[in-house]
């Protein structure tokens, strides 16, 4: 290649200078506007946008973020506009009193306004409000209907407390309800009303019991045992008016203002034309064309028949039938090297990368210039905690074979889990740009405006302290309090736990905190592909931020900041603990109670305690629970929890010899020598696995006699 001549190097030099200082000016620019955006301030990040659009018109670097402006532009637009409703018009019934500051609430009802309420299982109707402090449901009418009235109350796990008073052959009762079994706790002889009479009945609730009373008269008073229970309502029927009047958790109101400015945004989103809103030239298609994958794996490398059905179950997902063929498989139906390499990958996707990794070796002597082998070592690699040998590998497969999805994507998410945001910017902007891959990083550039910003509120609340950055859609009263909870359980942790060094200029850990589980869920099904229900909060070691929502009970929340800011700090201190471990301790953690100055984990779970007994000849032997795969701990997962806290409980609060392997377990995985394997190998060497089993039942069933 011929050196060019002095003057055209210095050209290019300046040229290549000029360019790089202005995508950094880019960089920069849209950093400002995000920040605006981080404010709230949604007109002046508009105008910034567009401003920084036309100072750099037609820059492929612009053209390359416009996925990013486009939703960017969009959110603004939409939420310079919109008027947040108030709750009271979005209720069914009439709000007659209502003060955000104390949580004091009346609101009445009538047979025609009943949609707030639905109907749930034994023919109840419930009200998805929750209350914080005494309350009080009345019902009253002209007339008494030919069917029983009622109230029920504190519905939970454990089952519920129901009053009826009666019609026809039905008698008066109040009873406890749990599963299919009743309680009786009082009877009347004959109905309190006749069909066709008047009627008033109120039922008293406060934290030390409850009253019914019917024509201001008591017919009965009764100790309060709320045990899990939160929700309250009616035994379904032919109500006239309803009262609820008392201190209510203000998540209910929060969340119906959430759902409602969740379908305007979609309603928004659908009419929004991003093409008459924003310059033509960020539409126009960069002349590189797609630059074809080098290396994949098909099926034409397979010799029989077996071994296309082997790879047909690989591309359909079904790891687990695909894994038990492949093991007895021969040389008769793939090559020795691609043999191997089937092997490696398959038990790397169930599981097991200790066993994945001789095999995924040996195809690595034949296959290593390959793009796939080079992205299934670094998995394996990851897998056994060894990412500094991982992300090189990566690297190197991405710029031999810049066509290929699956190195970009497992270099993306590399880069995101070492927290170099800015790295997996820019292979991503070259992967549009250079390589023609537009379609290919859709998601990936969702995922990196999320890792900047975090969720699209209407309005953004921030508190911040020594290690933590709050954000919230409620207030920052939420924000603050949630930053309390998470500094004292970090001081709590490093103590007792780990102590992790301060570095200065280390990231805070970034916590959001939404108002409601519509948006809660809209930002987890961007993450995953699909909403987590029955989740209250989660955490995502690639985006590095603690996901909580608004859930009906303010305790329940502090659990659930708790449990997700175990995981978070624990991403911190060692890579990819066991998930059992991971988990049992974050169960383990949530319900910590101060004990003198500092907190202590391992309260009484009878909900996890009940959940064993009740599942015992399912619950596996414990060595294969601790050697067991992610993927089994999650497919049962109330099981795989309950079982977690009861083996970290049973190995923190259990005899010293437990607490020694509780300690040397924990020890081995911060240090990250050898693989999540050889740590467990060393913690429980010498255990008697039968013993073991035995001894930790017998824990458990003292635990449920205890409670």
């Amino acid at each position: 290649m011929r050196r060019p001549a002095p003057l055209l190097l210095s050209t290019l030099l300046l040229l290549a200078h000029t360019t790089a200082q202005s995508e950094d000016a880019w960089d920069q620019g849209y950093e400002g506007v995000r920040a605006l955006m981080l404010q709230s301030r949604w007109q002046a990040a508009r105008a910034a946008l567009e401003t920084l659009l036309k100072s750099n018109e037609g820059k492929p670097y612009a053209i390359a973020d416009r996925q990013s402006i486009v939703a960017d532009h969009q959110q603004c637009v939409f939420w310079a506009d919109v008027q947040v409703p108030k709750p009271e018009t979005l209720l069914s019934g009439k709000l007659e009193k209502h003060d955000a500051a104390t949580g004091q609430v009346k609101i009445l009802y009538t047979a025609d306004t009943l949609e707030d309420w639905r109907e749930i299982r034994d023919n109840l109707l419930l009200h998805p409000l929750t209350w914080r402090g005494a309350y009080t449901v009345t019902i009253s009418g002209k007339a008494y209907p030919e069917s029983t009235l009622g109230f029920f109350w504190d519905l939970g796990g454990q089952g519920y407390y129901r009053a009826e008073f009666g019609a026809d052959d039905v008698k008066p009762r109040l009873f406890r309800q749990s599963g299919e079994k009743e309680t009786p706790i009082e009877k009347k002889d004959t109905p309190i009303w006749r069909a066709g009479q008047p009627y008033r009945a109120k039922l008293k609730v406060d934290k030390a019991g409850i009253e019914v009373l019917c024509d201001d008269k008591s017919v009965w008073k009764h100790k309060r045992d709320a045990a899990d229970g939160i929700y309250m309502g009616l035994v379904n029927g032919n109500y006239e008016d309803i009262v609820l009047e008392g201190q209510m958790e203000p998540s209910w109101f929060q969340n119906l203002v959430d759902e409602e400015l969740n379908k305007q945004r979609e309603a928004f989103n659908d009419a929004y034309d991003k093409e008459k809103m924003l310059p033509a030239w960020l539409f126009v298609e960069m002349a590189a064309d797609k630059v074809p994958m080098k290396h994949d794996f098909t099926k034409e490398r397979a010799k029989s028949p077996d071994a296309e059905e082997v790879l047909s179950w690989i591309e359909g997902g079904n790891v687990k039938d695909a894994a038990e063929k492949a093991d007895k498989l021969t040389d008769t139906d793939f090559v020795p090297a691609d043999l191997a390499y089937v092997r490696a990958l398959l038990l790397q996707r169930t599981g097991d990368a200790e066993k994945a990794l001789p095999f995924a070796e040996q195809a690595m002597k034949e296959l290593g210039e390959h793009t796939y082998m080079r992205v299934l070592m670094a998995e394996v690699l990851n897998d056994l905690r060894r990412p500094s040998e991982a992300l090189p590998l990566l690297q190197k497969a991405l710029a031999d074979d810049p066509g290929s999805d699956d190195a970009l994507q497992a270099l993306f998410v590399a880069l995101l889990r070492k927290s170099d945001v800015r790295g997996a910017e820019r292979i991503v902007r070259t992967a549009k740009t250079q390589h023609g891959m537009w379609s290919e990083v859709f998601d990936l550039d969702r995922m990196l405006a999320m890792r900047r910003r975090g969720p699209a509120w209407p309005r953004h609340f921030v508190a911040t302290s020594s290690h933590y950055e709050v954000h919230s859609d409620i207030d920052k009263r939420i924000c603050e309090e949630a930053i309390a909870v998470l500094e004292e359980s970090y001081a709590s942790l490093r103590t007792q736990f780990a102590e992790v060094a301060e570095q200065p200029g280390a990231p805070k850990f970034h916590v959001f905190l939404f108002s409601g589980e519509a948006g809660y869920q809209e930002y987890n099904s961007q993450i995953l592909g699909q909403a987590v229900p029955h989740s209250a909060g989660l955490y995502s070691p690639v985006l590095k931020q603690l996901l909580i929502w608004n859930v009906p009970k303010r305790e329940d929340m502090v659990r659930t900041v708790r449990h997700e800011g175990f995981h978070q700090f624990l991403d911190r201190v060692m890579i990819d603990p066991p998930v059992w471990l991971n988990e049992g301790m974050a169960e383990f953690w949530e319900t910590a109670k101060k004990d003198g100055q500092k907190f202590t984990g391992g309260q009484p779970r009878p909900d996890h305690v009940a959940t064993l007994i009740r599942s015992k000849k399912a619950i596996p032997k414990l060595k294969d629970f601790v050697y067991g795969p992610r993927s089994d701990f999650y497919r049962f997962a109330q099981q795989r929890y309950a079982q977690g806290w009861a083996l970290v409980h049973f190995l923190r609060k259990g005899p010293p010899a437990n607490q020694k392997i509780f300690q040397t377990l924990f020890d081995a995985l911060r240090a990250g020598e050898g693989t999540s394997k050889q740590a467990l190998d060393k913690a429980f060497a010498g255990v008697d696995w039968a013993k073991f089993d035995t001894d930790w039942w017998a824990y458990v069933e003292k635990m449920a006699k205890d409670k």
